[in-house]
């Protein structure tokens, strides 16, 4: 888990001036596929474009509500159009 700072300020600012790190491990997993995956299903609810990404690429992005409100952040990976999704 994270180091906690005195707030969200100090926290974004040692971001800046140094580098943190983020442990990705307990965060869930969903596969999208087919071939309107990016056009219905990510460009909705995502704000970064998916649809720029080449295969073994990989975008953070915010996950979105129906109002625009923000759900929780995410990684987007690009895996190859062959490649079987990550295993849990």
């Amino acid at each position: 888990m994270p180091v906690a700072f005195e707030g969200i300020i100090p926290d974004a600012m040692a971001t800046r001036r140094g580098c943190t790190a983020l442990d990705v491990r307990h965060m869930g997993r969903v596969v999208v596929s087919g071939a309107a995956a990016v056009a219905l299903s990510l460009n909705r609810i995502m704000t970064a474009g998916a649809a720029a990404l080449e295969p073994m690429q990989a975008k953070y992005s915010l996950m979105l509500n129906a109002q625009g409100g923000v759900i929780d952040v995410l990684i987007i990976y690009y895996l190859e159009p062959s490649r079987a999704p990550m295993s849990a």
